[in-house]
């Protein structure tokens, strides 16, 4: 049993280590941890020797984790680190890593409790915030929910719950299978494109030329040209040109991170090999798929 000083600046040194797969230097470590590099340095000397950290000598050296640093942490060595986002108050949490959710009272909504077991420094999490968590690399869980307690020695957070989503995981083409391509060229009168958006029920559509997406064009677009009585005939002056595309191979909840991360409500799908337009996908058809 090692200490929990001890346990911190490996859960540190794990955490730098699985995004980087490869040595890691004093220094990284003591930035994470908001500690000095020489406390760490004088610490990593008795981890070394307890053969929890290997040391690789050289300009290009560092530390790496043992295997036993793993079992002193009760977490899994991987191959390859997916990172589960941790926002706290809508503001992303680095140098942290979700090992595990735990749900209680999940058949009382209004009681529904989880632990959030963490790999690195909880003490960056302030009761009472806001914490959204996810999505998880399997089931693409993400929860919402107030921090109501905090233990730093366990890493545990305690969450009263507000949501808990799961994305389907479908791939976008399953989503487009059904779905008739409608697109316009960029010299296509607005007049004519609201008509075909409208005539079809949909709400926006990829503007192509030479086979390549270069803009969508959405019935909002053409609403706001008109009400600012813009001196505009074709759909190239008012078309949303700052492309965002997505593969037909890739995951649903890969849409949603692309989403918010660039703070839109729709992307372009395209075939991953020919960049071949194949339709669109908004946030809106992914939470209609949600609740079917």
């Amino acid at each position: 049993m090692i200490s929990v000083v001890y346990k911190e600046i490996l859960g540190g040194l794990i955490t730098i280590h699985e995004r980087k797969k490869g040595s890691i230097k004093g220094e990284e470590i003591a930035a994470l941890l908001n500690k000095t590099a020489g406390t760490i340095r004088n610490q990593m000397q008795t981890l070394r020797a307890l053969g929890y950290v290997d040391g690789i000598p050289g300009p290009k050296g560092g530390y790496i984790p043992t295997l036993k640093a793993y079992e002193a942490l009760r977490i899994q060595q991987s191959e390859y680190f997916i990172e589960v986002p941790i926002y706290q108050n809508n503001e992303k949490v680095e140098g942290m890593i979700l090992e595990q959710i735990i749900f209680s009272n999940v058949s009382n909504p209004t009681e529904c409790r989880c632990t959030i077991k963490i790999l690195g420094d909880t003490s960056k999490i302030h009761e009472r915030s806001i914490l959204k968590v996810g999505p998880t690399p399997i089931n693409k869980i993400i929860v919402v929910g107030e921090v109501i307690g905090r233990n730093d020695i366990d890493k545990d957070i305690l969450l009263a719950t507000k949501s808990i989503v799961s994305i389907p995981r479908y791939k976008i083409g399953d989503m487009i299978s059904r779905q008739k391509l409608i697109s316009f060229s960029p010299n296509t009168t607005i007049s004519e494109c609201e008509e075909i958006l409208i005539r079809n029920k949909i709400e926006a559509a990829p503007v192509v030329e030479n086979n390549k997406v270069i803009g969508i064009i959405s019935l909002r677009d053409i609403v706001n040209a008109i009400v600012e009585k813009k001196a505009v005939n074709i759909i190239r002056d008012i078309m949303e040109s700052n492309i965002i595309t997505i593969s037909l191979n890739a995951q649903l909840a890969d849409a949603v991170t692309i989403m918010k991360k660039n703070n839109v409500k729709r992307i372009a799908i395209v075939d991953s090999n020919t960049l071949e337009p194949k339709g669109i996908i908004s946030m809106t058809d992914i939470i209609n798929l949600m609740i079917e």
